[in-house]
């Protein structure tokens, strides 16, 4: 587990007092959540972009400012067509938003919503041709149609996502 439930106060909590999810965080904090380790988050924006506002950083911070940690906001449309952006928009609600189109990190936090927006279809349709050979309940597709991520869990998987995204420029689907 390296994806944290935050409460409405945006501090770590169980499963159940959840109101968000944040992606993408390095494997040790898993390992400071266990020990009891308390980490409060809060967005930060660098700028805006179209029509997704804000993009930037979830910054978490625990023991007085000892462990800081932080995970990229990516760009997305949902199924619907309607803008989403992981780690700022409520990541509860995403098995409703299925399948989702982001953008990985294009360089200098800019993201080109454009090229997003002119892949929707594309992207939806090679997630489409992909669910055939994803042999679990949810997998990310990248860009040419290979499945890159499989998993039962979909916290999980799009939580391995995030983080690849994080490294690189990649547009996937998750089917």
């Amino acid at each position: 587990m390296v994806y944290i439930f935050v409460d409405r106060e945006g501090c770590v909590t169980g499963r159940e007092g959840a109101v968000d999810v944040i992606y993408g965080l390095p494997d040790w904090i898993a390992e400071d959540v266990k020990q009891g380790v308390r980490y409060c988050c809060a967005k930060r924006s660098f700028g805006t972009v179209g029509k997704y506002g804000p993009m930037g950083r979830v910054r978490c911070i625990a023991l007085h400012g000892a462990r800081i940690v932080e995970a990229d906001m990516h760009p997305c449309i949902d199924g619907t067509g309607r803008p989403y952006v992981l780690n700022r928009d409520t990541g509860l609600n995403i098995e409703l938003r299925r399948p989702l189109v982001c953008l990985g990190r294009g360089g200098r936090w800019r993201y080109e919503y454009e090229k997003l927006e002119k892949r929707y279809e594309e992207m939806l349709e090679i997630a489409r041709r992909a669910r055939a050979i994803c042999r679990r309940k949810y997998c990310v597709v990248d860009e040419y149609g290979y499945v890159t991520i499989t998993g039962d869990d979909i916290y999980e998987v799009v939580d391995k996502w995030a983080r690849i995204m994080s490294r690189q420029a990649l547009l996937a689907v998750l089917a």
